[in-house]
């Protein structure tokens, strides 16, 4: 897929691709790097879906924050119908300044000189 305005294409790397590139480059088999990330997104979850889990920081990547968003009644765009939406907890991701850093040189909008 093309980001036509971008200009560069998406490819979506799973975890499982990750799990590869770290075990590749730390000489690790892939069953212990796959525990070790595993066990990671297990207790990044837990620890966001718990009652004083609202935020998770990791310093110059990124912060998750959990939010809170109103019941609302939206329309049905097809039928008109008005539709009660419930309240829901949302993650909402804000990137750090070293994954803003890097993702800007890779897609090469760096800084101008």
């Amino acid at each position: 897929m093309t980001d036509t305005k971008a200009g560069w294409s998406l490819r979506t790397t799973g975890r499982i691709d990750i799990e590869r590139r770290v075990a590749n480059l730390l000489g690790r088999s892939e069953a212990d790097v796959s525990e070790v990330v595993r066990a990671f997104l297990s207790e990044l979850a837990s620890t966001l879906a718990g009652p004083n889990g609202t935020r998770v920081e990791l310093r110059r990547f990124g912060t998750f924050l959990v939010t809170e968003r109103a019941a609302a009644v939206r329309r049905n765009p097809r039928t008109m119908e008005a539709v009660a939406v419930p309240a829901r907890r949302c993650v909402k991701f804000k990137a750090g300044s070293a994954l803003l850093g890097v993702v800007q040189t890779l897609r090469g909008e760096g800084e101008a000189a």
